[in-house]
């Protein structure tokens, strides 16, 4: 793929400029398992570049996956050399056109299969470089990635999932399985104020033993208090629907959240306030803007000044060097 202005990839620099930020697709396309797909908008991008008229279908169970040369495959090393001679570690969001823990059965099935196992090992040839694995399928990251993974996770991988409701919550308990360097939550589109639900899995917190969250050892990379260990979310990213048929955004939602994370010391960001941004109770003096100049209010200069927060969780690797 390539250099990408999705915001949560590009981290400032202690001058205000931004780090550039790239992403990077092991295949093309996928299928749609809850609401926040409705109006993919990769699948809508595949459909624009030919995928379903010219070119094979490439959303669905059963329909084709596109799959890459070894030229695409080199680009991740070429951006981790350039992120070496810079001395500054850079984001990698995986996959923008697919979902990496995809299942697929048959032919295609096998070839993915095969990709995932091309990732893994440039992943961790990659050590400049902080992955951005995000799924909406996490119960099946520990199935898939490698065994000696399940002891140790790369501390340049981070791991995420979508939760757009309420409903999607029990991600977050698979995604807190795996033991990550870094975990974050994409809510967006986010659907419904989520704030209580996600709680539970913000700062620390003691966990049953019988809950079925955290499998035990003594990894030092989760916080600890009094002997007992806490396994939580570092990052949750939110934002609102952007294209034509976007679902509206109410911003009291995103307010807060970000009150729960500032609480409990979990990173928050606001990437866009999306196509229909609305508040139910807007603060005094803090009304939305009528019209925003921007495509799906991605632009933080244009938003009341309390829902400009962009936060980055601390990397589990250090910043400078690899």
């Amino acid at each position: 793929m390539s250099e990408t202005s999705i915001a949560w990839t590009r981290r400032p620099r202690a001058d205000g400029s931004l780090i550039p930020g790239f992403t990077f697709s092991p295949w093309w396309g996928c299928t749609k398992i809850s609401p926040a797909c409705t109006h993919c908008y990769a699948d809508a991008f595949s459909t624009r570049v030919g995928h379903g008229k010219r070119l094979p279908l490439i959303w669905g169970p059963h329909a084709e996956r596109r799959f890459f040369s070894d030229k695409h495959w080199l680009e991740p090393l070429k951006w981790n050399r350039s992120a070496a001679r810079a001395r500054e570690r850079r984001c990698v969001f995986c996959a923008s056109m697919a979902d990496v823990f995809e299942r697929v059965a048959g032919p295609v099935g096998e070839r993915m299969d095969e990709a995932r196992e091309r990732l893994w090992p440039l992943i961790e040839a990659t050590p400049w470089l902080d992955w951005q694995l995000l799924t909406k399928r996490p119960e099946n990251i520990l199935p898939m990635i490698p065994a000696h993974w399940r002891r140790a996770m790369p501390v340049n991988l981070w791991l995420g999932t979508t939760v757009e409701s309420a409903v999607y919550i029990p991600r977050i308990q698979h995604l807190l399985r795996t033991r990550a360097a870094i975990t974050f939550v994409s809510a967006e589109p986010l659907l419904e104020d989520i704030s209580e639900a996600v709680l539970p899995y913000l700062g620390m917190r003691p966990l049953e033993t019988n809950d079925g969250l955290w499998l035990g050892g003594d990894d030092p990379r989760v916080p600890s208090l009094g002997g007992t260990r806490w396994p939580a979310l570092d990052q949750i990213i939110v934002g609102g629907e952007s294209g034509g048929k976007a679902r509206g955004f109410d911003v009291a939602w995103a307010r807060r959240l970000r009150s729960v994370c500032g609480i409990l010391g979990t990173s928050y960001f606001c990437k866009q306030l999306g196509a229909r941004p609305f508040d139910s109770v807007p603060p005094p003096g803090l009304a939305l803007p009528s019209k925003f100049a921007s495509r799906a209010a991605e632009d933080p200069s244009e938003w009341p000044h309390d829902l400009r927060v962009r936060e980055f969780p601390r990397s589990a690797a250090p910043l400078e060097s690899a």
